[in-house]
């Protein structure tokens, strides 16, 4: 290979520059990021069930769902816990496991199962763990005027901003506003007077706020879909739902309680710099650019900051932040390998034009790392950046030198030839006396 190097110098120029240039484009199209795109073997099983103790819980949800995950091939660990209200499962699949097949696999398994659980509980959710998932920007919302909704206004404007930018995944939004809820406070002693109960009252509840669809209404050539709306659209409305007709008296929800259209007391409180706010996760989409994703959406931050007055938004996490100072530690640590390496052969060889051939080599052979990495789909991380050249720099480095020296030499590149300052001094044994 050196031979064929050094005997075809135009050829290996072009060989290098054609490998610069793929190398380069390389770089400019990945993705860059905080980790690898990788999938762990691990998804959790999520199971709602209002008013249940923690005892209910683990008897009635999540033991007949560990029995049914049990025979979900290729699992190796279960783990789970019962709160109150609450079933969390976590299942751990062999590794090399495709999560996807496997998730499917599970959720055949729930949906079995689902026959043995309580008809109050929900439905089980299924979470896969992603890496690439991590939020790219956590964002903290307040105002400093009290009248301002201020999570209105991030879940109207703020996020609707946002999801157009390139990359936006999603937006998630925890904590702050006020949820509207219409409170029915009935009065017990007027249900005992009319010997009502309870259940009477609920049922009513459930069977008219609703819509229901009728079926099809065919006028000519045009089919029409028709339905009942029976939804309650203001409290005034919900007043007047009949409940039972006692005697050929209809009696109605106002006779045995008060509706009020209020809002639903607040479970958790969030707090920036001791103002009430909101928080709000953007989450990017897989492959896309993390750095990237987060210099769009700050400029979008700031842009929806000036145009709604009084709207204070701050950056509480930034997840490119440490990806850019890990791209600059390591830009620095190449560039000082790149002086350490030509002082050193400079003191060495003497030579200052061979320090600068071998020099050159640490970044050429980075550059072919970076077309590898473009190939097989990786991105730019903490894990695929090594701080130091590959080994393939020393293969990269004697080939180079082989090529140079053979024009710096002059000598029609023949192989083996080293420029005067590098040829070995030969010592000759002094002629003998003539006799």
């Amino acid at each position: 290979m050196q031979r064929i190097a050094v005997q075809r110098p135009v050829m290996t120029l072009v060989v290098f520059l054609v490998i610069l240039v793929l190398g380069v484009l390389s770089l400019l199209n990945l993705p860059i990021d905080l980790m690898p795109n990788v999938s762990l073997p691990t998804a959790s099983v999520v199971t709602l069930y209002p008013g249940a103790s923690a005892e209910d819980v683990e008897k009635k949800v999540t033991d007949p769902l560990e029995e049914a995950i049990s025979t979900v091939p290729n699992v190796e660990e279960i783990t789970s816990t019962s709160f109150e209200n609450v079933s969390s499962i976590v299942v751990s699949f062999a590794w090399g496991t495709d999560l996807d097949a496997a998730v499917n696999d599970l959720r055949d398994r729930l949906d079995f199962a689902r026959r043995q659980l309580p008809e109050d509980a929900e439905d089980p959710y299924i979470f896969k763990f992603d890496l690439s998932q991590w939020p790219v920007l956590v964002v903290a919302a307040t105002s400093d005027d009290p009248t301002l909704d201020v999570r209105k206004i991030v879940e109207d404007q703020v996020v609707e901003e946002l999801r157009h930018g390139k990359g936006v995944g999603a937006v998630q939004i925890w904590g702050g506003g006020r949820k509207r809820m219409v409170h029915i406070w009935v009065d017990k002693a007027r249900l005992e007077a009319l010997h009502l109960p309870l259940e009477t009252l609920v049922a009513a509840l459930a069977q008219e706020n609703v819509n229901l669809p009728v079926g099809n209404l065919a006028v000519g050539k045009t089919d029409y879909l028709v339905r009942v709306p029976q939804a309650f659209r203001s409290a005034r409305e919900l007043e007047d739902l009949p409940l039972v007709n006692l005697q050929g008296r209809l009696v109605r929800l106002k006779e045995v309680a008060r509706v009020e259209d209020g809002y639903a007391e607040p479970t958790n409180f969030v707090r920036v710099n001791g103002k009430p706010g909101v928080f709000f996760a953007i989450q990017k989409t897989s492959g896309a650019n993390t750095v990237e994703v987060a210099r769009e959406a700050r400029k979008r931050l700031e842009a929806v900051e000036e145009r709604i007055p009084g709207l204070n938004l701050q950056v509480v996490i930034d997840g490119s932040l440490f990806i850019r100072n890990s791209i600059h530690n390591l830009t620095t640590t190449i560039l000082w390998a790149l002086v350490l390496v030509v002082l050193v052969t400079l003191v060495f060889l003497r030579n200052l034009r061979g320090s600068l051939i071998i020099a050159s080599v640490i970044p050429f052979s980075l550059i072919t790392a970076f077309i590898f990495l473009y190939l097989i789909h990786a991105s730019i991380n903490i894990i695929s950046s090594p701080p130091w050249p590959s080994p393939s720099a020393w293969w990269w480095t004697t080939l180079w030198w082989s090529w140079r020296t053979s024009i710096t030499t002059g000598n029609g590149g023949k192989p083996g030839a080293r420029p005067p300052s590098l040829a070995p001094a030969r010592w000759r044994a002094p002629s003998p006396p003539p006799r």
